[in-house]
């Protein structure tokens, strides 16, 4: 009588398991529809080795600025930059593989194959160079990644408070948790949990942007390839970071370095944010036409702490050209 007791209670637990799993499946899909009806990419898709990548470009012009984004960004990073340069010249910020309108691959990209894909779709949306590349964080490591690759497409570049690839060297490991944490994310998300705890909305930086642009941006983290496509690129970004080579030499190519000020950095972890300014010195000396602007008011996202300091640091290079 026991055991049938506990089997019926197991029977039980197990239905409405399946039950809330397979409803929450249905409303994260359903509600990922009605966001793609509301909100469809502003840009185009472009197939590049059979999968869609969305690019945006708008103005016209050349040089082309082209936007990286940081670890987990979209297009959306650049939208308090982005229309002010193309006021002058033609720009194209884009998503990489799961992110913002772009399909996931279903691997995980190191830095260089992530910039031979951007070399790709450039090309086939016939977007030619010369480039400008503004790269934040760890779009740092991948815009260096195509300079490397492409030195002759590229005529300037603008690092803003960019990741360094021997940091791992140096900086704290990321805690066990926060890799567990990724790693649970995309099951969370396709059964509509972050969804409905508005978790993936913490996302996002709403300094500045408009309700509609927290809106679209909602719309963006809260689609399942975000989250397959955030564990893949934490996950490479140790890699990125953890490079036994220095980063290669740019000779004289104009190079501008945006770092935060590490102010608050300083007040809890002193010797981190010196640390951080080192490699950001570093960064700057890559090339011997450099330039390293402190952004007195900003943390990390300087592009949305302080957006004019990296419009007029690219239009000023621009100017230069």
């Amino acid at each position: 009588m026991f055991h049938q007791r506990w089997f019926k209670v197991t029977i039980v637990m197990t239905t409405l398991l399946v039950v809330l799993l397979t409803t929450g499946t249905i409303y994260q899909s359903n509600a990922t529809a009605h966001d793609m009806s509301l909100y469809p990419a502003p840009g185009e898709l472009i197939t590049v080795d059979g999968f869609d990548m969305h690019i945006y470009c708008i103005g016209e012009g050349s040089p082309t600025v082209v936007f990286e984004a940081g670890l987990g960004g979209t297009y959306m990073d650049w939208v308090l930059v982005q229309p002010h340069i193309a006021e002058q010249t033609r720009t194209c910020a884009y998503d990489r593989s799961g992110m913002g309108y772009s399909d996931f691959v279903g691997a995980s990209l190191d830095t260089q194959a992530t910039a031979e894909r951007l070399h790709q779709l450039l090309n086939e949306a016939q977007i030619e160079a010369p480039y400008i590349l503004v790269g934040h964080s760890v779009g740092g490591i991948h815009v260096r990644s195509f300079h490397k690759l492409y030195a002759e497409d590229v005529v300037g570049m603008v690092l803003i408070d960019s990741s360094h690839e021997n940091q791992g060297q140096y900086l704290p490991e990321q805690p066990v948790i926060v890799d567990a944490l990724y790693a649970v994310a995309p099951l969370l998300a396709r059964i509509g949990i972050l969804r409905s705890l508005g978790i993936a909305d913490q996302n996002i930086v709403t300094d500045h942007l408009t309700l509609e642009q927290i809106a679209q941006s909602s719309v963006l983290y809260n689609r399942n390839d975000f989250w397959l496509a955030l564990q893949a690129e934490n996950q490479m970004a140790t890699v990125n970071t953890s490079q036994q080579t220095a980063p290669s030499s740019m000779a004289d190519l104009p190079l501008i370095v945006i770092s935060q000020n590490v102010a608050g950095m300083e007040e809890t972890e002193p010797e981190m944010a010196n640390l951080w300014l080192d490699l950001q010195s570093e960064l700057a000396m890559l090339s011997t036409n450099s330039k390293h602007i402190i952004a007195e008011n900003s943390g990390h996202y300087v592009h949305y702490d302080q957006p004019q300091i990296v419009i007029d640091t690219i239009l000023r290079m621009l100017q230069t050209l």
